[in-house]
């Protein structure tokens, strides 16, 4: 999974933890779905003025988020929380393309056709995502579901995701 943005102004967690199937509360069992292998956060929401609580939520995140982060903020508020675990740094990557490279390579070796990969906006906006060939592949007789446009390259020559809805 890729999150686009996390911030306190889209989940008091920072991640919707409903949403990523992930409470990462200590002695607190983990719900059974949606199974994530492994989930990549960009960037932090401007809102949250550095509080990076629930950065722990995700496997990898961009150094773009990481240079965001206010740890004496994050800190307060995972005290606060008394959910540590949500406060941990995940591994940081210089872009979004080795992010994701992180990511595939950790999650589990398919061949790329069959790599299952949705990028979202953030956890409060679902209603359009992208999603990789082997995902569209099981939705797209859902009725429910309108795809909107067709494959296109989602990096740019620099490495990184195109903005939202801008392809």
């Amino acid at each position: 999974l890729i999150i686009d943005e996390m911030g306190k102004d889209i989940s008091g967690a920072g991640i919707d933890t409903n949403i990523i199937g992930r409470m990462m509360i200590a002695g607190e069992p983990e719900p059974d779905a949606p199974r994530i292998a492994s989930i990549v956060v960009r960037d932090l929401t401007d809102v949250s003025r550095g509080n990076a609580v629930g950065v722990g939520l995700a496997d990898v995140i961009t150094r773009r988020l990481f240079e965001k982060i206010n740890l004496k903020t994050t800190y307060a508020n995972l005290i606060t929380s008394t959910f540590l675990e949500r406060g941990k740094i995940p591994i940081i990557a210089e872009d979004d393309l080795e992010a994701i490279g992180f990511a595939w390579r950790t999650a589990g070796s398919k061949a790329g056709d069959e790599v299952k990969v949705a990028r979202i906006r953030n956890t409060l906006q679902l209603a359009e995502m992208y999603v990789s060939p082997a995902v569209l592949n099981e939705i797209r007789d859902d009725d429910a579901i309108e795809v909107t446009g067709p494959t296109v390259e989602p990096f740019d020559s620099a490495g990184e995701l195109f903005p939202f809805g801008n392809r």
